[in-house]
């Protein structure tokens, strides 16, 4: 049922997109890279994405809300989307990738049509236009809020709630990038997650529950439940950043190793590993030219010390939180139905 809730609210909030980016393409700029801006930020969002976070927003929203100013919450949850999408230009930028959902990451598309149409070597174009076409995407969904017809009363607390998710994310973010320099543990990678992932979880709850204008004690319950499933749903990408499928996850699985990226993955074998296993950690982690086998072996090494079943098993502990909360908001309907369905899908997506 929620595949079905899922595949009827991302057909709106696609075609809400689609709506929007083309009168923005076809306005007329001083240049054609501005151009070529617009039509590449269109072409990566349009790119697949399960578009989860804004029908997160508008499910938190039918929950008590009235469903004539329906278009106008599917607008607002938009800013949601866009964010995400800033966000991931940003990250494929710092994270060095290639591929974002089976296909060029933005920066390297930049940097392609660069190079086929001028002469002059810079290779740091596209890089430049990855932090520009991010910016750009995290404003425009500010925007989404600012032309909703909700109360300035209303908008100006979506405002804030989107301002403050922007800065924790960004927070999450930079110690996330910190810590791939040094050792860590569980307690500091559970709060650099509440940044990167579980903050906008969190918002949709917040703005979903701003527009149905709901009581505190509903609104609190389902940014803890949402905060949750922000948790598991980190903790099961890392898993997937290592053990997934390149074909489903739409990006390399050995990123994650080649980076040293400090995931519930690496914390927990540190923890764990023996003399030798210490040492191919050691060797592989952060080495960016490393070889298909000593990526394996570092896999190897997260399977025989019990940390890709210890991350397994803290999803679902995360999981098992999260579904105490959905209890206590007793929903009804669609809702219900969705969020019931989302709980197990979070856990069992291979993508």
């Amino acid at each position: 049922m929620y595949k079905l809730i899922m595949s009827k609210y991302k057909k709106r909030i696609d075609k809400k997109l689609q709506d929007y980016f083309s009168p923005l393409i076809n306005q007329q700029f001083t240049g054609e890279v501005n151009k070529r801006m617009n039509i590449l930020i269109k072409e990566f969002v349009s790119n697949g994405g399960k578009r989860i976070r804004p029908i997160f927003a508008i499910m938190t929203y039918l929950s008590k809300g009235n469903i004539d100013k329906l278009d106008d919450v599917i607008k607002v949850s938009l800013s949601l989307e866009l964010l995400h999408n800033g966000t991931l230009v940003h990250d494929d930028i710092m994270d060095k990738s290639e591929l974002r959902r089976g296909k060029p990451a933005y920066h390297i598309a930049f940097q392609k049509w660069y190079d086929s149409k001028y002469k002059r070597e810079y290779d740091n174009f596209g890089v430049a236009m990855g932090i520009l076409g991010g910016d750009a995407l995290m404003t425009l969904g500010l925007l989404q809020i600012l032309n909703s017809s909700f109360s300035e009363k209303i908008k100006n607390r979506l405002c804030e709630i989107y301002a403050r998710s922007f800065v924790e994310l960004i927070e999450g973010q930079a110690l996330d990038m910190e810590i791939a320099f040094r050792k860590t543990n569980l307690e500091e990678y559970y709060e650099m997650i509440s940044g990167k992932t579980a903050s906008l979880f969190r918002a949709c709850a917040e703005m979903g529950c701003t527009m149905c204008e709901s009581d505190d004690s509903f609104k609190n319950n389902f940014v803890k439940f949402m905060n949750c499933i922000g948790y598991a749903f980190q903790i099961q990408d890392d898993i997937l950043g290592t053990f997934g499928s390149v074909e489903k996850f739409g990006k390399p699985v050995d990123s994650d190793i080649k980076e040293g990226k400090s995931t519930i993955l690496t914390i927990y074998a540190y923890q764990k590993a023996n003399e030798e296993q210490i040492k191919i950690l050691n060797n592989v982690l952060g080495k960016e030219d490393a070889s298909d086998e000593e990526v394996d072996n570092v896999r190897k090494v997260f399977i025989e010390t019990g940390a890709k079943k210890y991350a397994e098993e803290v999803a679902q502990d995360w999981i098992n939180k999260a579904k105490i909360y959905l209890e206590k908001l007793n929903l009804k309907g669609e809702p219900k139905d969705f969020f019931e369905g989302i709980v197990n899908y979070i856990i069992n997506r291979d993508i």
